[in-house]
């Protein structure tokens, strides 16, 4: 189980990283966003949109985007 103490001794929030990670493979395969915060068990899109902003600097929409335009 993660705590508080895991993200002070590693330096990151891994509660909220990992999901964003799995999700950006979800966008390479071109799920829809949607479905990615489904699969993710995020409440809504709006969850997800922003805890993927927070950790890329960007949203899943532009990243998804940007994955296209370099295939």
């Amino acid at each position: 189980m993660l705590n508080s103490f895991t993200v002070f001794s590693i330096g990151v929030d891994l509660t909220q990283t990992i999901p964003i990670e799995i999700g950006s493979k979800y966008m390479q395969q071109a799920l829809p966003i949607e479905q990615i915060a489904a699969n993710l068990s995020y409440k809504n899109v709006q969850s997800f949109t922003k805890a993927f902003q927070r950790n890329r600097g960007i949203t899943p929409l532009q990243y998804q985007q940007q994955l296209l335009e370099k295939q």
